[in-house]
């Protein structure tokens, strides 16, 4: 992985401290080194994904790998996300750097899953939306189709009987109700997706931001002859 420079670096301390965790951080490092706050992080995103009693508070090196094992078949696997043993080693042993890589790419991970739960979600209000809206125009065609009662024979009785054009076609109280639920639904699912909308566009802006920074490192890097990964 690249290397984070200090802009990347506040903004992910950020949204960590964003997250309510059941311990002060005071040392990225250490405070995450035993996996307990990774399933925390999870959870807060994720919350039918983890159970935090699987990750309990750990100070030797085989019970924090063994927390990140169960992390890994447990959590990680089901979000299709990798971490490999050496990367586990160095945060387990604290190596300076390897949370934090850790933690961007399990942040990137995160936000990938939110973008595409909200696109499902902007896709079912609008499929949504367009059958409210193409059903409540048949319910009152099949009323208007109705029309008023055809006459049998002109005689006066009969006409007596036909009501007058505007009272034929007044619809009733019940289908007035239907069709003020239905725009009021309609007004709501349109409310949705644009804040749906609105969420994608500010996590595609935030990918590509990450990504032109992820760029610029790498270039900068290999300009030293330094490779990444």
């Amino acid at each position: 992985m690249a290397i984070m420079d200090e802009d990347e670096l506040q903004d992910l301390y950020q949204w960590v401290d964003s997250i309510p965790l059941s311990r002060p951080k005071r040392n990225i490092a250490r405070d995450f080194a035993d996996g307990m706050l990774v399933a925390e992080v999870v959870k807060h995103f994720f919350p039918k994904l983890v159970e935090l009693h699987n990750y309990p508070s750990a100070h030797s090196v085989h019970q924090k790998r063994y927390n990140w094992k169960t992390l890994g078949h447990k959590v990680f696997k089901k979000l299709n996300f990798e971490v490999d043993d050496e990367e586990v080693n160095n945060i387990v042993t604290c190596v300076p750097g390897a949370i934090e890589r850790f933690l961007r790419a399990l942040q990137t991970k995160i936000q990938h899953i939110q973008q595409k739960k909200i696109q499902r979600q902007l896709q079912q209000a609008s499929a949504q939306m367009q059958q409210a809206s193409t059903t409540y125009p048949q319910s009152a065609g099949q009323y208007e189709a109705s029309g008023p009662p055809a006459a049998a024979a002109a005689t006066p009785a009969a006409v007596a009987a036909i009501p007058p054009p505007s009272a034929a076609f007044q619809p009733s109280s019940v289908q007035v109700q239907i069709i003020n639920e239905k725009d009021e639904m309609i007004n709501e699912m349109k409310e949705t997706i644009e804040i749906l909308e609105l969420k994608v566009r500010k996590l595609e802006q935030l990918v590509q931001l990450k990504d032109s920074k992820i760029q610029s490192l790498s270039g900068k890097l290999q300009q030293h002859g330094i490779r990444t990964k």
